[in-house]
């Protein structure tokens, strides 16, 4: 039950080792900057794909950005297709 309380008090009972030095610092660092850069490249991948999409739609919800190719519209009343543009 209290190992690990032993366990985190030993590393300051230890005399013979120091326990902050340079590559106790380095160790530190080099993860948490990897952590933080591949999460502040997340969010900027998934807020990229949030206003791609917002940006490509207008008002009414249909896509605003005109290719120059033939859109075709499916009426069901009729059973045939519609062009759009």
């Amino acid at each position: 039950m209290l190992f690990p309380f032993f366990q985190v008090t030993r590393p300051p009972r230890l005399k013979a080792i120091k326990m902050l030095d340079r590559w106790f610092i380095i160790n530190l660092r080099v993860p948490s900057s990897t952590m933080w850069r591949s999460f502040i490249f997340a969010v900027a991948g998934i807020l990229y794909l949030v206003f791609a999409f917002f940006f490509s739609m207008d008002c009414t919800g249909r896509c605003s950005l005109d290719s120059g190719a033939l859109h075709l519209r499916f009426d069901q009343e009729n059973f045939q297709l519609l062009r759009t543009n």
